[in-house]
């Protein structure tokens, strides 16, 4: 009898037979199970049982996730195991840096995030290269963590819900390609890095006017993010972080100190923003997945000079950190219109309030301008999809989009903005001046919009692109005129009054048109004055 015994973990000794057939079979068989209790081949893990109370699974390779209390309401079997090739492919260009690992129930969703932690293999890291993590749910395609964190040979990320996680690194490359655009600032695709162009306003403490993309925010990656004239805010983890003019406590920390790198706005405990919208020294904030209580609320901060915060109270402080606006109401998504914000609520109804200078309201003259509305109010007459991309507000037009696919604007018309084929005059009794909610002309089928002071544009499902008011060719349209056809586009921004920039379907680069005085097309000068073609923004 000879003994075969497993090395590596010192499995004990399996007799084989040299006799009849059916012993060698038999025994062939101990011998694979013993090479299995060895390693030999991966089986899947048994879950770990998590409820309200939390805790940890660990998985293969020094995988695991950690479940904070009440995090879920209910018992749920979690296992992590090394994928078996369901997982989507890796974006075309990056490197996996290890396995993909199946975090498992697909789906599973957590009230209070739960962080996990998936290793990366050093050795496969090129010399200047970041390692990073990206998420995939089952059938869907692989997406940046923007949160995740290095530590030791591994990745750590609070994430919301989970599926697969693998840890890659991209190219090592100093050229742009943004994969979100907010006013005049872009997210970079595989950083989540936030670079903003032009006239960076109080954003940039040298005052450049004329910046080519510029590196903001110190730094921080972000999820969704919001810039306007005076601050950059965005969703980092659990957490929203602001840079940029804090005088009024725009920046929500709780101080006044103005800065160009990120600080924490202090939510109250237990409130996560999903959805952060910044004004003009203000900002606001939509909770999400932060519990059945509060989730659909929208809190506000910052300047209150013209009723921003919503409180109901006129005249009020400034708030340094996040109150709560005064609405029993739940909402969906939200906008900021420089002193003026916008809400959808869950049932399509849409509330403003703060500012109403130029009927940001959407009662036209009556009552007239130049006031204020301290607390929510129902813009009369519109009901809009309940969706993210539904609304755009701004000092100019706001507008929306009707579940029946129309679009309907209101507020400032001087340049033809609202898009009705009317234009103001100047005369502030002009009701073509201060709108009521119009139906926008032409019958097109936009899938979303962007505003800003003189400019409305809105994008189709096929990426084409139109706008109204003033437009690229520096006249001023009534009605949706077609940006160069050649050019689709997966996203818009219009901002600084008449610029536009989109992120092109076809190469992934960024390209803006419009006004160009204050080198608002990011080009790092001011000519041309105009451009009517899309000029492609440096460093893509």
């Amino acid at each position: 009898m000879t003994k075969i015994r497993c090395k590596e973990c010192g499995a004990a000794p399996v007799p084989t037979f040299r006799v009849a057939k059916a012993l060698v079979r038999a025994t062939m068989a101990v011998f694979v199970a013993a090479l299995v209790g060895c390693g030999g081949d991966s089986t899947p893990p048994a879950p770990t049982g998590i409820g309200p109370a939390g805790g940890t699974v660990a998985g293969p390779d020094g995988t695991s996730v950690v479940v904070p209390a009440n995090s879920l309401t209910t018992n749920i079997d979690i296992a992590i195991a090394m994928d078996t090739g369901n997982a989507p492919s890796l974006p075309a260009g990056l490197t996996a840096l290890g396995s993909t690992y199946a975090f498992t129930p697909h789906g599973t969703g957590f009230a209070v995030p739960a962080m996990v932690t998936v290793p990366f293999d050093p050795t496969k890291l090129a010399a200047g290269a970041t390692p990073l993590l990206y998420e995939a749910e089952a059938g869907g395609a692989f997406t940046l963590v923007a949160t995740a964190t290095v530590a030791g040979n591994t990745l750590q990320a609070p994430v919301s819900a989970f599926s697969y996680f693998v840890t890659a690194a991209r190219p090592v490359s100093t050229a742009l390609a943004f994969n979100a655009l907010s006013g005049s600032c872009g997210r970079q695709v595989l950083t989540g890095q936030i670079y903003c162009w032009g006239d960076l306003g109080y954003l940039d403490p040298q005052g450049l006017p004329e910046a080519t993309p510029t590196l903001m925010a110190g730094g921080r990656a972000f999820g969704q993010f919001s810039a306007s004239f005076t601050a950059i805010c965005g969703i980092s983890g659990t957490d929203t972080w602001c840079s940029g003019d804090n005088t009024y406590g725009g920046l929500g920390d709780g101080t006044t100190v103005s800065t160009t790198q990120a600080t924490q706005v202090l939510a109250p405990a237990g409130v996560h923003f999903g959805i952060v919208a910044a004004g003009f020294e203000s900002a606001c904030g939509l909770v999400q997945a932060s519990g059945i209580d509060v989730d659909g609320t929208i809190y506000c901060w910052g300047s209150n000079m013209r009723a921003q915060l919503g409180s109901g109270v006129l005249g009020s402080a400034a708030s340094l950190v996040p109150v709560p606006i005064a609405s029993t109401f739940r909402y969906v998504t939200l906008s900021a219109g420089s002193t003026a914000m916008c809400a959808i609520r869950t049932t399509g109804e849409v509330d403003c309030w703060g500012d109403d200078s130029y009927g940001d309201m959407g009662h036209g003259y009556d009552p007239a301008p130049f006031e204020v509305q301290p607390a929510p109010g129902a813009v009369p007459g519109v009901q809009l999809i309940a969706s993210t991309t539904g609304l755009s507000a701004s000092l100019g037009a706001t507008c929306g989009l009707e579940p029946g696919g129309d679009t309907v604007c209101w507020g400032h018309n001087f340049n033809g903005q609202v898009g009705d084929g009317t234009q103001g005059t100047g005369n502030t009794r002009n009701p073509n001046d201060y709108k009521v909610p119009s139906i926008v002309a032409g019958g097109l089928r936009f899938a979303s919009l962007t505003t800003t002071d003189d400019t409305t544009c809105g994008l189709l499902a096929t990426g084409a692109a139109y706008c109204w008011g003033w437009t690229g060719n520096g006249e001023a349209h009534t009605t949706p005129l077609a940006i160069d056809p050649s050019y689709k586009f997966s996203t818009l921004s219009a901002f600084a009054g008449r610029s536009v920039c989109g992120i092109a379907l076809a190469d992934g680069k960024t390209y803006c048109w419009g006004s160009n005085s204050s080198g608002e097309l990011g080009l790092g000068g001011e000519s041309p004055a105009w451009a009517v073609t899309p000029l492609v923004l440096p460093g893509q």
